[in-house]
């Protein structure tokens, strides 16, 4: 991304991201990022969710003369289903049994300082859901926002579907692709509404911690999946 420009800057992403993904000729992209949970009565903080649908909202529809809230899409404000054969989201289980491989059950998992969840747990479905709110770089209206992006989702997704994670930048990703096959791996950071009684520096560090041990996890039960299955 070019230097000076606010890091939250849907636009910018969306100009790198695209040439960085087709220079490597992926076979899955697995798109990785910090995120609320839209949950506000319990708390899902240090847990890891994975699925391969998307949502995109626009949370400055207003504002597009202002180069950082200027990304303009086709699909944003629709439903985006996943492109990843279903079968792909039991590897979850098999991805929270490695994470909990200690004696007795114990994880490897840490809990973060603010309002751990009880379990900690990978969780995946074909089902769920990335909800990303583009065109905002004001942490403090994220409470906002992100009401209005599950009403929009609510309205949009097929039945059955749930928004299990949102953030900023799952949506730019797929967007940014080409047809590759794409899943997202968030891991869950903050209660919806709560970001500023959740979010810290430490808050972040340790579920971006969990979320490393869940990907690397899932990299290697997608090396024992591979063969002949379709992905």
């Amino acid at each position: 991304m070019a230097t000076g420009v606010n890091t939250s800057s849907s636009l910018e992403k969306y100009k790198v991201l695209p040439q960085a993904i087709a220079a490597d000729a992926a076979d899955l992209i697995i798109s990785v990022s910090t995120a609320n949970y839209p949950d506000p009565a319990v708390t899902h903080n240090g847990t890891v969710v994975l699925g391969g649908n998307f949502f995109i909202h626009d949370g400055n529809p207003d504002s597009h003369t202002d180069p950082e809230h200027n990304l303009i899409d086709d699909r944003v404000g629709t439903f985006i289903a996943s492109n990843v054969a279903p079968a792909v989201f039991s590897l979850a289980e098999t991805v929270n049994a490695r994470l909990h491989c200690y004696p007795g059950g114990a994880c490897k998992l840490v809990p973060p300082p603010n309002f751990p969840a009880p379990q900690l747990v990978c969780e995946g479905a074909s089902t769920f859901t990335a909800v990303g709110s583009v065109n905002v770089t004001d942490y403090g209206s994220y409470d906002t926002i992100d009401a209005q992006a599950l009403k929009e989702f609510a309205a949009a997704a097929p039945e059955g579907y749930t928004a299990n994670s949102i953030e900023t930048t799952h949506g730019v990703v797929k967007i940014s692709t080409s047809g590759e096959p794409i899943l997202f791996l968030s891991p869950i950071t903050d209660r919806l509404n709560h970001f500023n009684e959740d979010v810290t520096d430490t808050q972040n560090y340790v579920s971006a911690f969990n979320g490393g041990l869940a990907l690397g996890e899932l990299l290697c039960a997608l090396a024992e999946y591979g063969g002949e299955r379709q992905i």
